[in-house]
């Protein structure tokens, strides 16, 4: 008998295969719907984990304004919660492409040899480094530039500091790299160039001239899943033993830097001590040259002043004698003209005296005035020859003279010229003297400002060192690691998500299954009826039913179980790839949600099961071997509606009664397909919701395309060119804390500095009544998520505290449609008077640029700027948001398909039952006469009046799942869209629809397989 029975279970189970296959579908997409979403989360996590343990992903980074020591990395290392520490000198650096482009680099100096160190490096392709000036780079993603292996990257000359920071300027690449440190495919920030890394690269720290790191990565021991809260606890211990580290070291840090700052100083006093020692003997040897040098040209002028006095003495000389040289000449002349006279009386006497004398001599007497004239001839010739030769010797002495005076001439002349020249030299010497003595003045001048400069130097410096400040280390956690901090969002957003879908769903689910089988043990009670009346035991007969339902809920556990530990993850984490380079997905097997899942459907399929032959069994045989009595018509509630009813015709008013009359069927069906609705309809609303989020925080609310953050607020060339003819609006901006009733939230202060034009940058508005908020000199506006986690409305108060620690009241003014980030908007004036002056540090702009190429630009030009630390452009930021809502959206077309597979399979199953439950009702409408087109509008018009409700319902119902998903989701600084678009609303109907007309047609075929012989087993 048991075998009998035993074949009579699978003889059901293959004559009802369709309600069988859509009970074991049912199960398995709520199961596999719950478990896929609920195990999505920790395998995404468990992946990334397990990465981070092989690779040993540092849990901390520290930095510190001045550097930090390997002693500092020992102390580090000591602590019995730190596992490893690996020191790192890391910097933004700009560097050339091959192709010649400038590029935003960031440049990491480490022991790439150490196998065992924080952050391991997992080599794609290529080699690591072998030597000197190679490097391996982070494997490029989509906002990163492409190099290859083999490509040239060299350190730009435009680098701050780049002779005191780096040894190493050009560098080989020889390999490729992944490391956990970045694994997000968005731009990763730097603070030089364009304000986004273009490439980041790996080398040895031999590479760097720094003597100090900049950086200690760290890893704690027993860290947990890195996303887990006891996690989280861990790191919050081990920041508290590194903040007390911190207080050891850094004054240890402090004392180290001061002493090297005072030798340094000590050692340009004693520079500047040797230096002025110096210049002084070089002034002192300066002036003595001089001295010398004016010596020099005192004696030169003396000797120059007694040549010229004795040169016109000799002129003097010289015209003296050439006076008596002419009188001489002139007496000459006059005493030649007697001699000639004479002369000429002895020539014209010779003749006569010559005859006289040679007579005399013949012995011829002579007449005494013969005699007279020879002798007076001869006194004469002999007074005249004496004359001549005086003349003669006079003219060899004025010759003489004459020739004396043309000697002293040429003397005078050529003395002279000397004279000239050495009166030139003198000029000259005087000159160089008189610049020599304004070099020496300027020179001292030049060498005491030098001095004095060098010596307020100095000062300055000790002052400064006097004035330093200790040091800070900043401890960061793996929240400030970019790729980190925006999975670990991402990851949220999917358990968000899943907290609410999948229960949803899986109520509807084990509600359909539950109707299936209460429906099933009605049909058949006849047949329970007869088994009972055979002698057959409750349990046996019990037993199944029991078969059946276990054996489709288990098949649909294990089906769903494998989708949903699988397929829903590996669907999942592949959407998220295109946002992340991820390892592996490691899929586990999730027990909680598997007997969570499985134990509640099997418990209710079973259980329902249970209850409804329970209560079947309870009746006596001979009542149950009959057809249920039909209830007693009443008349409905359209029948009293004479002007409506009078016009229905025969068919329309038996299914306005059908509908009616069987209630049970009425919710089931309005109730399943409403679920489904309203699956489908929260489902295009998230996408609605996500899409407003984006478009109206980037095209609405933010009128600003561009962000500039100053250093200080002070302006350059650079700065002051760049704003020059841009409209901008100055702005304040700081983190700070708001709390009221026992809650606080963590915010952004935005102070503008013209509260009259703020309203330009910043669309301050109401979110419901799109009404525009007036910002004055006394407003405080909340944006509106963080008003509804405070608790705040207008006039009300909260307490606001500054970067500062200060603590202040204000009342609140405002709230403002906000979707990304958490601001406080407040009015200059109105802060000042809270918590004293402040300075501006930063720009709101109307800038104009478009494109990635122009807006790289002009963030490396802004970059040149001494007072500018980022550059940030709102399209940009848009489009970084849109990517990782990407992934989200996926998530949500996964939740729609499925709703829709649901509400396919769950029309599938109703209107089954309903044909089954009524088949003798249907036979009896062939007997009658009716043609299968009539039987199928008959029962069809039914089943399309009920998805109607059920839409209808299930639109309403989606609006409410929508709300509370969305307030599940959102965060105080990223609220959602709480709009749903007609459009949603509509393609969810109209697929409820088509899902129900689809499953109407397959119906066709089992509605012309009721045999008319089925009406003979009516009751009546």
């Amino acid at each position: 008998m048991k075998k009998m029975y035993a074949r009579t279970t699978v003889r059901e189970i293959r004559q009802s295969f369709g309600r069988f296959a859509a009970i074991i579908a049912i199960v398995a997409l709520g199961v596999g719907f719950l478990t896929g979403l609920l195990s999505t989360t920790p395998d995404m996590e468990a992946s990334v984990d397990s990465w981070y343990q092989k690779t040993s992903m540092s849990d901390f980074d520290i930095k510190s304004t001045m550097g930090l020591t390997q002693e500092d990395a020992e102390a580090a290392a000591a602590l019995p919660s730190v596992d490893k520490v690996t020191p790192a000198r890391v910097t933004d650096v700009l560097v050339s492409s091959p192709d010649g482009d400038l590029l935003s680099a960031r440049m990491y100096g480490m022991d790439l040899n150490d196998t065992d160190s924080v952050n391991q490096l997992t080599l794609l392709e290529g080699s690591m480094p072998e030597k000197a000036g190679e490097c391996v780079i982070e494997n490029p993603n989509s906002s990163m530039t492409d190099l290859s292996i083999g490509d040239t990257i060299t350190l730009s000359e435009d680098t701050e500091n780049l002779e005191d920071t780096y040894r190493q300027r050009t560098f080989t690449i020889t390999g490729i790299v992944n490391s956990p440190y970045y694994f997000c495919n968005s731009e990763e920030p730097s603070s030089v160039g364009t304000g986004t890394c273009s490439v980041i690269f790996y080398t040895d720290s031999s590479a760097y001239a720094l003597d100090t790191y900049t950086d200690l990565f760290l890893t704690v021991t027993n860290n947990g899943n890195a996303f887990s809260d006891e996690y989280e606890s861990r790191i919050e211990d081990v920041t508290t033993e590194l903040e007390t580290l911190s207080e050891e070291r850094i004054p240890i840090r402090y004392e180290q830097i001061r002493e090297e700052a005072y030798e340094e100083v000590d050692k340009a006093q004693r520079e500047l001590n040797r230096e002025k020692k110096q210049a002084r003997q070089e002034l002192e040897d300066a002036r003595a040259q001089l001295e010398e040098g004016q010596k020099e040209l005192d004696s030169g002028t003396a000797q120059l002043a007694k040549a010229k006095t004795q040169l016109a003495d000799g002129k003097k000389e010289l015209k003296s004698g050439k006076k008596q040289l002419k009188e001489g000449k002139a007496q000459l002349k006059k005493a030649r003209r007697p001699l000639n006279a004479s002369k000429k009386e002895l020539d014209a006497a010779r003749d006569s005296v010559e005859q006289a004398k040679e007579a005399q001599e013949a012995g011829y007497p002579l007449s005494e005035e013969a005699l007279a004239q020879i002798e007076q001839y001869d006194k004469g010739l002999a007074a005249w020859e004496q004359g001549s030769k005086e003349l003669s010797k006079q003219e060899k002495a004025l010759k003489k003279s004459q020739n004396q005076i043309r000697a002293s001439e040429k003397q005078l002349d050529a003395a002279e010229k000397e004279i000239a020249q050495n009166e030139e030299k003198l000029k000259e010497a005087e000159a160089e003297l008189a610049s020599g003595r304004v070099e020496y003045e300027e020179g001292k001048a030049e060498a005491e400002a030098q001095i004095q400069k060098a010596e307020r130097k100095i000062k300055n410096a000790r002052q400064e060192i006097e004035d330093l400040e200790e040091p800070e280390w900043y401890i960061l956690d793996r929240d400030s690691n970019l790729s980190y901090a925006r999975y670990s969002v991402d990851v949220e957003k999917v358990a968000d998500i899943a907290t609410v879908f999948p229960l949803f769903f899986f109520l509807v689910a084990a509600l359909v299954s539950l109707t299936t089988m209460t429906r099933m043990v009605e049909e058949e009670r006849i047949q329970i009826g007869t088994l009972k009346a055979l002698g057959y035991r409750k349990a046996t007969i019990m037993s199944k039913y029991l078969i059946y339902c276990g054996g489709a809920a288990v098949a649909g556990c294990l089906i769903g179980l494998a989708a949903g530990f699988i397929l829903f993850p590996t669907v999942i984490y592949q959407a998220y790839m295109s946002q992340y380079d991820l390892p592996d997905l490691i899929l586990q097997f999730h027990w909680e949600y598997a007997l969570l899942a499985c134990g509640l459907e099997i418990l209710c399929t079973i259980g329902a099961t249970w209850l409804a032959c329970a209560s079947a069994l309870k009746e006596k045989p001979a009542l149950l071997m009959v057809p249920r009595a039909p209830k007693a018509g009443k008349r409905i509630f359209l029948e009293r509606v004479g002007i409506i009813w009078k016009r229905l015709s025969f068919s329309h008013k038996a299914t306005a009664r059908n509908i009616f009359r069987y209630k049970k069927h009425l919710f089931m069906t309005v109730i399943g397909i409403a679920g489904c609705t309203a699956l489908m309809v929260a489902g295009f609303g998230m996408r609605d919701s996500m899409s407003r989020m984006v478009g109206a925080q980037y095209t609405e609310l933010l009128k600003y395309d561009m962000q500039i953050e100053l250093s200080e607020d002070k302006t350059d060339s650079v700065l002051s060119e760049f704003l020059d003819g841009k409209t901008f609006a100055k702005v304040y901006d700081m983190t700070g804390e708001a709390s009221a009733g026992g809650n606080s939230v963590s915010t952004t202060i935005c102070i503008p500095q013209d509260t009259e034009t703020f309203s330009d940058f910043i669309n301050l508005r109401e979110r419901k009544s799109g009404d525009a908020i007036a910002f004055s000199k006394d407003s405080v506006i909340m944006t509106e998520k963080m008003a509804e986690d405070l608790e705040l409305s207008m006039g009300d108060s909260f307490t606001l505290m500054n970067a500062d620690d200060q603590s202040r009241e204000f009342t609140l003014t405002g709230i403002t449609e906000n979707y990304i980030g958490c601001y406080l908007y407040i009015a200059p004036q109105l802060y000042a008077d809270a918590f004293g002056e402040f300075d501006y540090n930063g720009y709101l702009l109307h800038s104009g640029i478009q494109g990635e190429s122009s807006q790289d630009q002009a963030s490396e030009q802004l970059h040149e700027s001494s007072y500018v630390s980022s550059v940030s452009f709102t399209s940009q930021e848009e489009a970084s948001y849109e990517s990782m809502l990407s992934s989200i959206n996926l998530i949500v077309y996964v939740l729609i398909l499925c709703a829709g597979a649901l509400a396919v399979v769950v029309l599938y199953n109703l209107t089954n039952i309903n044909i089954n439950e009524r088949s003798r009702e249907l036979a009896t409408l062939r007997v009658l006469g009716y043609h299968h087109r009539e039987v199928a509008i008959y029962i069809f018009r039914e089943i399309g009046i009920l998805s109607i409700l059920g839409t209808l319902a299930g639109l309403i119902a989606g609006w409410v799942l929508h709300r509370y998903v969305i307030l599940t989701a959102e965060s105080v600084d990223f609220m959602m869209g709480r709009e749903i678009s007609w459009q949603s609303y509509l393609l969810a109907a109209l697929l409820t629809l088509v899902f129900s007309a689809l499953v109407d047609i397959l119906m066709l075929f089992k509605l012309r397989r009721i045999q008319m012989v089925e009406s003979m087993k009516a009751v009546d």
